[in-house]
């Protein structure tokens, strides 16, 4: 899983099976969840950021927050955690056209 469309598809899809609006995640939860490659971890943080970033990136998601915890495995290891926010379809056909 190398491909930057491929990523945001899967990230609409996580936010979806969450429950949809705004979710925490965690490039490590993300990963397990769809049983990546820990190769993959920077292609992921790098899409994560870009959309924080970039609010013009195409993506029906937006990153909203990142935040540095605690890695709750090894608490000797800060993480980043994303609050991502799934925009509604109909809000990206408005902006788009």
């Amino acid at each position: 899983m190398t491909c930057q469309p491929e990523i945001l598809d899967l990230l609409e899809q996580y936010i979806e099976m969450r429950g949809g609006g705004e979710q925490w995640l965690t490039v490590q939860e993300f990963r397990l969840h769809f049983r990546m490659e820990r190769n993959s971890i920077h292609l992921i943080s790098g899409i994560l950021h870009r959309i924080y970033r970039n609010p013009m990136f195409f993506s029906s998601c937006r990153v909203i927050r990142i935040e540095k915890i605690r890695d709750p495995a090894q608490p000797y290891r800060m993480v980043s955690r994303y609050l991502v926010r799934k925009d509604p379809p109909e809000l990206k056909t408005l902006f788009w056209q």
